[in-house]
């Protein structure tokens, strides 16, 4: 095996880990456009909570000096 050929046998590795590692975001993506397709977007209320849960700031606990 040339080196060449060695390192192009590790960059197929890499990229079949890469998509094996990313299949569940693939497989999201899929399903998100499908919901898409079927107009099937979250309502104004469920938009509303999910910022609200990601954007509210948790109170720290006062740190002892």
């Amino acid at each position: 095996m040339t080196i060449r050929s060695a390192k192009s046998v590790r960059e197929v590795k890499a990229i079949r880990n890469h998509v094996d590692l990313n299949k569940h975001q693939i497989a999201e993506i899929k399903t998100a456009l499908e919901e898409a397709d079927h107009d099937d977007f979250a309502s104004e209320r469920e938009i509303r909570n999910i910022t609200k849960k990601w954007t509210t700031v948790q109170k720290k606990s006062p740190q002892s000096k």
